[in-house]
């Protein structure tokens, strides 16, 4: 209550700020559907602001109109928009859970086709949880429609997918009441396969906060069907824990329930007297709705007791029960008592009226086998469609996906590609500015080595040639040869020849390469070249050659013009013979 007292200025504040426009509504659903069902009064009181709103606005419903439209009102949705689906699936709810309300079918059936063209037209993998929830809460309500007109295996296909449906989503609320109604209309004809799903459902209520009453009904549930298995322990078991429970929680309104099953069971285990006396109980504490179950149990009691009296007294009240299956059972039960009492004709009067009864109840199958017939042609039919389009769909999305897939392989390739080609570039260019650093680097030293070489040739040359005269100057002391005074003692031939030879072997053959390339040049003119590659004064020349000095430079100039032909007066006779 002080919850509710603190969220009411919130609602006055949302529906004062309401201008009933499709948006404003949708908000308000989907806070509604928040508080469902932990606080479903919460949300009845949203639901009514939208009611208010939609009668304030310029919609021609009011509040009337909108909760009892007609089926194809309810299918269109045109006057109050898209939003009118989950409007009905709450309303519904709230109407169940707070006053027990059945739920109208002309709409509740609209809003399970709605939700259900919803998850047939999206792929699994697109399927919201929302959409999921909201499909299993309307398709739970529907199963509940069904299973009142009768259309059980319709009701027990739709539980299922309620059941599933709000297991993926996490509506452990709506899952545990499926698999409740489930269980118990499947133990109508498989026992076990029931209480299996009965104790599915009771596990799942244990991992929710939800009523106590849903607690006990489900306990109660699997009482009777146990107690219908003949497995009496596991029947007083179950019926102990809810005793328990609505003693622990004083939940008056459940006392009843707990008193017949009580007297069921009695009545199975043959205890007819105790049967009789929890009865008694159940029939002083049955409400209106539940007077006719009271009076039923209650005079089966009194047949098994042999009070035949009371028992006829019941079953005549009983015939005229709007319940085909509860007149039958009266007329049958009606037809043994005066059978036993003698009354023969009154018992084939009864025994008729039974057979009519079991005869209606019969062509009521039929007809209702037919109609379920006729709507599970027409959910194939939808199927079938819905499955060739969402092939289609899936066909379409696989071949983008492959179109997709495709590009950008391509487009990935074509990047690693330039970016290889970038990479093999910018290593080329590196390579390139590598090699012809190298190779200057390369020429640089070749350079620097043929320098050195050069140098070093030059300093071997310089030195050789230094020896050279040397030797010559050393040769010529031999033969008493005074380079101061001029003497007149000449070089023999054997002097020139080993002076020729010695020449050779310091300037590498330059005496042979002179005669090879000069053949022309005289005696006098190789000796004068040896000398002047010897690097000779004119002096030491014209001593050597017992001639004055002027008489040495006409014959180096006659050499330089005649035998070089080289007539530039700036190139020496010494310039030439040191490229030879």
């Amino acid at each position: 209550m002080k919850y509710r007292i603190y969220i009411l200025p919130i609602f006055i504040l949302l529906v004062t700020a309401c201008t009933g426009g499709d948006k404003e509504t949708i908000a308000m659903l989907d806070r509604a559907e928040a508080y469902l069902p932990q606080h479903p009064d919460s949300a009845a009181l949203l639901l009514d602001s939208i009611d208010t709103s939609c009668r304030a606005s310029s919609s021609p419903l009011h509040k009337g109109q909108l909760r009892n439209r007609s089926n194809q009102e309810a299918k269109r949705g045109k006057e109050t928009g898209e939003w009118f689906p989950l409007y009905s699936l709450l309303r519904t709810m709230t109407d169940d859970m707070l006053h027990g309300i059945t739920p109208t079918d002309s709409i509740i059936r609209h809003t399970y086709i709605y939700y259900k063209e919803q998850m047939d037209g999206k792929l699994f993998f697109l399927q919201s949880n929302t959409l999921k929830r909201r499909y299993a809460r309307s398709a739970f309500y529907f199963a509940r429609c069904l299973e009142q007109s009768d259309s059980i295996k319709a009701a027990e296909d739709l539980y299922r997918e309620s059941s599933e449906y709000s297991r993926q989503a996490g509506d452990l609320h709506t899952c545990y009441n499926a698999l409740y109604y489930l269980g118990r209309s499947v133990s109508l004809s498989d026992v076990s396969s029931g209480c299996q799903l009965l104790r599915q459902s009771l596990d799942i209520y244990s991992k929710c906060n939800d009523c106590m009453e849903n607690h006990v009904s489900i306990v109660e549930e699997l009482s009777y069907n146990y107690m219908t298995a003949e497995n009496y322990d596991s029947a007083w078991y179950y019926l102990n824990e809810a005793s328990d429970i609505v003693s622990k929680n004083n939940i008056t309104t459940l006392y009843p329930q707990i008193l017949r099953q009580t007297s069921n069971i009695h009545f199975s285990m043959g205890n007819y007297s105790d049967a009789l006396s929890f009865a008694k109980q159940y029939l002083e504490q049955a409400s209106e709705l539940e007077l006719e179950s009271a009076k039923y149990v209650a005079a089966d009691c009194f047949m098994a007791c042999d009070s035949l009296k009371q028992a006829w007294q019941i079953y005549s009240q009983l015939v005229s029960s709007d319940d085909e299956t509860t007149r039958y059972m009266s007329f049958r039960n009606l037809a043994s008592i005066a059978a036993v009492s003698g009354q023969s004709e009154l018992s084939c009067q009864y025994s008729d009226s039974a057979y009519q009864s079991l005869e209606n109840m019969y062509y009521a199958s039929l007809k209702t086998k037919a109609d379920y017939y006729d709507f599970i042609i027409k959910k194939e039919k939808q199927q079938h469609k819905l499955q060739v389009k969402q092939i289609k769909s899936t066909a379409c999305f696989i071949i983008i996906l492959v179109i997709l897939f495709f590009i950008s392989i391509c487009v990935l390739s074509y990047l690693i590609y330039n970016k290889y080609i970038t990479k093999k570039n910018h290593e080329i260019e590196i390579l390139e500015k590598n090699g012809v650093i190298e190779k200057q680097q390369s020429v640089l030293r070749e350079q620097e080595l043929l320098n050195e070489t050069n140098k070093k040739l030059l300093h071997q040359k310089s030195i050789r040639l230094a020896l050279m005269q040397q030797h010559f100057m050393t040769y010529l002391d031999n033969y008493k040869i005074n380079l101061k005074d001029k003497g007149n003692l000449k070089m023999d031939e054997k002097s020139w020849e080993k002076m020729e030879e010695m020449l050779n072997m310091a300037e590498e053959d330059f005496v042979r390469v002179l005669r090879k390339n000069y053949p022309k040049f005289s005696e006098n003119d190789i000796r004068l070249c040896m000398m002047v590659k010897l690097k000779l004064t004119n002096s030491q020349m014209a001593n050597v050659l017992c001639i004055g000095d002027e008489a040495v430079k006409k014959r180096k100039q006659k050499l330089k013009v005649s035998g070089f032909s080289v007539t530039d007066p700036s190139i020496h006779l010494e310039n030439i013979l040191e490229n030879i």
